[in-house]
């Protein structure tokens, strides 16, 4: 049927007028066709819809022209779809004053109203002439439907709002409101449509005012995503007239003849194209604008719109109050297809098929069970051809091709991966189709790609890090396994009907999973289920039963098969190793204990593993398995609270050891974190209900009443007293009671261990008794009353605790309210519990008291303060060999020492017969009372004590410092000498006997001149801090002397050590930089120039490593002055001078190269390039490509560690290529500089490509 222009007549518009709800319709109509014909709009206020009953005035426009319609200046309008004069009359008695307190004399009213309204010029005449305001006007549905005819964007929209649909033309408008965000449960909006997209959305804008009538829309885009594109840009929460005119003239065509009719009119029109046979129609350029759609994939267009921002659309789906998983998915998903997202949250999706669903053939039936695979993959292509019976370009054809539809697209690529676009709704749509020949070849290839073995498994575990450098790979993809495993998991929770055959999709999968896991477990190295790790979640949730039997198959036997899943317990494994098997294990058990069904199955496998689970590195443990599973707070399990305490009394009566772990856990929350664990992908376990205190509740008494009830040793019950304050109370007492009744049966040692944990859990919340947590007077009396019961009956056994390493916490006296009182307090106490056991055996008891102690000496500082007469005894002790003997005697002897001061200290002097005891009571004197002591004494005295003395909490205001550092080297202690010399750094800095000390020490340190102990008791900070130090009096030292030892210290200072008098010898003496380029590197020939065993000798090697590491830490430049400037005929010099002797060494070529690394410290350009002005000299000089490579290859590694989000990309890799392409233009002088930059600048945007690939795979989803 033809087009008839105009679509809607006269009368047409009174019948609507008629129509329900068009009154509020009105206003927009007025509003568009105000926007459409007036180009010079500055202000419209005309509210439609619900904004209709709003009160005022229904329209305020400024018009800064005069239009047919629109008068210049402001205007005031009343509009109505009937009532005539009456209406007219009465709105205007209404209206006395203008808008903003603007005097009526200088606006214009004007009265609309969609009916004949034969009296409309009466009307406006006869209040014209009362000059009241500006002028008057009275329009009628004639002159409406005369102004509705010079406006065709107004006129196609009202058509579609009245159901008179003009055939190939819709409203951009219409279309926005009515077919794309009111069709989904969750609008669309802009914020979605543009996510990643704003730069573009600015660009179509610009173009659009800008004076080409023809803009083209390229990029993987399609018709409708292109219309929301633009409409999406010209709508906004806060709109301008520019963007509401556009939007107003905006029209989509889709058919020849709407275009010939719409193109025709006068009016300024806005046409968006999608249909490429109709582009040589465009017509009448001078005054409309085409938006032109490309094909999909065209990249060579005006604006190309990239693919959404998937973080940006998942941010806005949550927001829209989907949960974070599934706004993430579908985030994923919307950027792989905008019009897949559209259909998957479409509230009739059926309304919009893809073409492809319609009777799919068998290369989309088979390309929707591979999921996904790798066209770089030979494995994968030779596979893909076998499934398909097809040549490989045939199937890469049909992937294009479908890629390409002109709606959802059924496959897309990333990189070198083919995937299907949007997998779960392909199956919804498609899946039904398959038949018994497709699922047959699909179970063969299956097999065939499953049960490959990973070849890096033969690898020792600590190197199959290497795996891809020693060419260790599968020889098929990771997108291929996991694109098949994918569809097993989906065919498994579908259970579609296979014609012809009776079974279902589900027995199908059942049966080809467990073949694949009996192949598995035939394998008793285990490389097999091994090999199956990186996808055993997947095979998991195809079939839980099989994947239940296999677990409990190899858990049953003496030697389980599956103790090989843990691999993170030994000394090979490090960060590069890849992860234990065992994670993934858990990982899938974690999956299915979502479900009710498998809750039991799955905690009992949990159980099993912990049971032989050797322990290791990782914390994925099958015990914090079962802990988040079974948990109270936040289970990771849909399970009720009945399934949930069912399972944790099997595990307590089948499992004990695990059990009663588990049980702590429970009663305690000791796991404060629990990590959500991945629910399945494909089957839906729905929850049975919300998580409420009574089941938080239900969880904890069930553990604690089972460590109630199996509390038998004293290790039980300190356990559970440990976290008593979290049993609920008839718990509490329960066990309270129990152990009361259990301490006639109980050893001393146990009495002991059970006192001990009451005694300190009593006085920890005594402690704290103000804080929230802390347990009431009233339960702690309890515990007190359970504590006295289990009295040792020893001093020793009562008093021990006062001995303890750390905190002591007394109960009846807080730290934190006097800390002196505290210390006073427990000193006290500590005397006390040392008088009552030497009261009790006298010295053999505080001996055996002491060898008891964590802390022997205290017991000798408290023995001090009971009794003075035990000096001649500790003296002999201290000659001893028994260091506990030692210990008790050095705080006894100090105690007194304090006490007495240097009388004691001269008497005991005096009764000391050995070097030794002299040299030791000396060390427990006061170090500036022993420093004056010891210069008395004879030389072997001096030795002893230095030998043994400690600098360390001397103080700042320690002043003999000089004095030290060289008594110290007297008895061969360098390493000591060096560490203090670093712990008083400050102030020794710009000493020179200091240095030479230091100096001294170090020279020490590298001849190992019977030096008493290790270099490596500092760190290689110490050693860089202390040679920065050294370097300042490098003139006193000597400079050579300084290169020696720093040479020699090289390899305990770290792998990024900064050795300043090394490093400046390289770019002072070309001579030293040959040498070290001698050590590291062969000749320049292609033999090997050593013989083999000369390359095994460790001592060469270790040289040339050294040589390598100093060359490669210098960040100096040959020619770089003190001030931090390049000479350039110093460096010229250089240069020149280590040329010709590495040409004597033969090692020119690989010298250029180390050459061109030193000269990528030079300083930058004054505009940040790199490669300083003279170096850019030098190499116009050289002309050599090798010192080239080397300077690019210095620039390159300058950068560093990198860091970036996940979903960032390269994004830092084109800023920098885009930096050095303007380096590289402003390097126009120099052309060898100019050429190295533009190759740096290609290197980094080749890196950044090759970061978009991987990282792209991660934003749409498909790793």
């Amino acid at each position: 049927m033809p087009l008839i222009w105009p679509p809607i007549s006269r009368d047409d518009l009174r019948d609507a007028a008629k129509l329900a709800g068009f009154d509020t319709l009105l206003p927009l109509l007025l509003r568009r066709l105000i926007l459409e014909t007036s180009p010079n709009l500055t202000h419209i206020d005309m509210p439609g819809g619900s904004g209709v009953a709003s009160g005022g005035f229904d329209g305020v426009i400024c018009n800064d022209s005069v239009t047919p319609f629109v008068p210049e200046g402001t205007s005031v309008w009343e509009l109505s779809v009937g009532g005539g004069n009456g209406k007219a009359e009465e709105d205007y008695l209404k209206r006395t004053s203008g808008p903003d307190g603007l005097p009526t004399t200088q606006v214009t009213y004007i009265e609309a109203i969609l009916e004949p309204w034969t009296k409309s010029r009466d009307w406006a005449t006869t209040h014209r002439k009362e000059g009241r305001w500006r002028d008057v006007r009275g329009y009628n549905v004639d002159q409406i439907h005369t102004w509705l005819d010079q406006a065709p964007s107004t006129m196609v929209w009202l058509a579609d709002q009245i159901g008179r649909t003009i055939d190939g033309a819709v409203s951009l408008t219409y279309w926005w409101e009515k077919l794309w965000l009111a069709t989904t449960s969750v609008p669309l909006e802009r914020a979605v449509v543009l996510a990643g997209r704003e730069n573009e959305s600015k660009k179509l804008l610009e173009l659009l005012r800008g004076p080409n009538p023809i803009v083209n829309l390229g990029g993987d885009i399609r018709a409708e995503e292109a219309l929301a594109f633009i409409a999406a840009t010209l709508t906004s929460e806060t709109p301008t007239i520019e963007t509401q005119r556009l939007s107003a003239r905006t029209i989509w065509i889709r058919s020849a003849e709407a275009l010939d009719k719409v193109a025709r009119q006068t009016q300024p029109t806005v046409f968006v194209i999608s249909d490429p046979t109709l582009t040589h129609r465009l017509s009448n350029l001078d005054r409309h604008k085409y938006l032109i759609v490309s094909a999909p994939h065209m990249l060579s267009a005006d604006i190309v719109l990239p693919r959404l921002d998937s973080q940006l659309v998942a941010a806005q789906l949550e927001k829209a109050g989907l949960e974070h998983d599934e706004a993430r998915k579908l985030g994923a998903l919307g950027r792989r297809s905008l019009l897949a997202l559209h259909r998957t949250l479409g509230i009739h999706s059926s309304l919009f098929l893809p073409s492809w669903s319609q009777q799919p053939d068998a290369i989309t039936r088979r390309l929707l069970l591979l999921t996904a695979w790798n066209e770089g993959s030979p494995g994968d292509e030779a596979t893909v051809a076998e499934f398909f019976n097809l040549e490989m370009n045939e199937v890469q054809s049909a992937c294009e091709r479908l890629s390409a539809t002109t709606d959802i697209p059924f496959t897309s690529k990333v990189g070198t991966t083919w995937h299907v676009t949007a997998l779960e709704d392909s199956w919804s749509l498609i899946g039904g189709s398959l038949t018994a020949t497709d699922l047959a070849a699909f179970r063969g290839i299956t097999i065939k790609v499953l049960t490959e073995i990973d070849p890096a498994t033969h690898l020792p575990r600590g190197e199959r890090w290497k795996a891809g450098l020693a060419g260790a790979r599968r020889q098929h993809s990771h997108d291929l396994r996991r694109g098949i495993a994918t569809s097993l998991a989906i065919l498994g929770s579908l259970d579609i009907p296979i014609p012809s055959t009776g079974s279902t999709s589900s027995r199908f999968v059942r049966n080809v999973v467990r073949e694949i896991f009996e192949y598995a477990s035939a394998d008793k190295d285990y490389v097999r289920w091994e090999s199956l790790s990186d996808i055993i979640s997947l095979l998991a949730e195809a079939a839980p039963e099989e994947f239940i039997e296999a677990l409990r198959s190899g858990l049953s036997t003496d030697a389980p098969l599956h103790v090989s899943m843990f691999q993170d317990n030994n000394d090979g494994v490090d960060i590069l190793s890849p992860n234990s098997p065992h994670s993934n294990f858990l990982w899938a058990l974690e999956m299915l204990a979502w479900s009710p069904d498998y809750i039991d199955d799955v905690v009992d496998l949990l159980a099993m593993l912990a049971e032989i689970d050797p322990g290791g590195k990782l914390q994925n443990r099958p015990e914090a398995s079962l802990f988040g599973i079974l948990n109270a707070f936040h289970p990771n399990t849909y399970a009720n609270t009945v399934d949930q305490t069912r399972c944790i009394e099997t595990i307590a009566s089948r499992h004990p050891a695990v059990g009663r772990k588990l049980m702590i856990d429970l009663a305690s929350d000791a796991r404060s974190m629990v990590i959500v664990s991945s629910k399945p992908q494909f089957r839906e376990w729905a929850k049975t209900h919300e998580r409420t205190m009574h089941d938080v509740f239900a969880i904890k008494e069930t553990a604690c009443r089972i460590i109630a009830e199996t509390a038998t040793t004293a290790d039980e019950f300190v356990e559970a007293i440990e976290h008593i304050e979290n049993f609920p109370s008839n718990q509490r007492q329960a066990i309270l009671s129990k152990l009361s009744d259990a301490k006639d049966s109980k050893s001393r040692k146990e009495i002991v261990e059970v006192y001990e944990c009451l005694r300190r859990k009593i006085a920890h919340h005594a402690e704290y008794a103000d804080c929230d947590w802390a347990m009431p007077e009233a339960l702690l009396d309890e515990l007190r009353t359970v504590r006295d019961l289990y009295l040792p009956d020893t001093p020793s056994a009562r008093y021990r605790w006062l001995f303890a390493p750390g905190f002591i916490q007394l109960g009846d006296l807080r730290r934190r309210d006097n800390w002196e009182l505290y210390q006073t307090e427990l000193h006290r106490r500590r005397v006390h519990a040392v008088s009552e056991v030497l009261k009790e055996g006298g010295l053999d008891s505080v001996e055996e008291f002491a060898r008891s102690a964590e802390f022997p000496n205290l017991v000798g500082n408290a023995l001090a303060e009971c009794d003075n007469n035990f000096d001649t005894v500790f003296i002999s002790w201290l000659n001893e060999e028994d260091s506990i003997r030692k210990s008790i005697s050095a705080g006894y002897l100090s105690s007194r020492i304090r006490t007495d001061g240097e009388e004691l200290v001269d008497q005991l002097l005096r009764v000391s017969p050995h070097v030794a005891v002299k040299a030791a009571i000396l060390n427990l004197t006061e170090p500036g009372l022993a420093l004056q002591k010891v210069a008395d004494m004879s030389d072997e005295v001096q030795e002893e004590f230095w030998r043994r003395f400690s600098y360390l909490g001397l103080g700042q205001k320690f002043s003999m410092l000089k004095e030290v550092a060289h008594s110290l080297l007297s008895v061969k202690r360098p390493a000591a000498v060096i560490d203090f010399i670093h712990l008083y750094l400050d102030r020794c800095r710009t000493d020179v006997i200091m240095a030479r000390y230091a100096a001294d020490a170090f020279e020490m340190i590298v001849k190992s001149d019977g030096v008493d102990e290790p270099a490596g008791r500092f760190s290689a900070y110490e050693i860089e801090r202390v040679f920065e130090m050294l370097h300042a009096h490098r003139d006193e030292i000597g400079t050579n002397r300084l290169i020696r030892l720093e040479w020699m210290l090289f390899p305990i200072s770290g792998l990024e050590a900064h050795a300043p008098s090394l490093h400046r010898a390289i770019i002072e003496d070309p001579g030293f930089f040959v040498e070290l380029v001698t050590l590291c590197y062969r000749e320049d020939s292609s033999e090997p120039s050593q013989p083999e065993e000369d390359r095994a000798d460790q001592y060469r090697a270790d040289q040339a490593l050294r040589a390598y590491e100093v060359l490669r830490t210098c960040r100096l430049c040959p020619g770089l002055s003190d001030s931090g400037s390049v000479d350039p005929d110093s460096l010229h010099e250089w240069v020149t001078s280590a040329r010709s002797l590495l040409k004597s060494k033969n090692r020119a070529l690989i010298g250029d190269i180390v050459i061109g690394e030193l000269l990528a410290n030079a300083p930058s350009m004054s505009d940040g390039a790199p490669i300083h002005e003279t170096v850019r000299d030098l190499l116009e000089t050289l002309r050599s490509s090798d010192v080239e490579r080397g300077l690019r290859t210095g620039i390159y590694n300058s950068r560093g560690v990198t860091m970036r989000g996940i979903y960032d990309g390269g994004a830092q890799e084109f800023d920098l290529a885009n930096e050095f392409d303007n380096f590289a233009k402003s390097a126009r002088k120099w052309p060898r500089t100019r050429q190295l930059l533009t190759e740096l600048s290609e290197s980094y945007r080749a890196e950044a490509h090759r970061l978009e690939a991987a990282t792209e795979r991660k934003r749409q989803g498909i790793e």
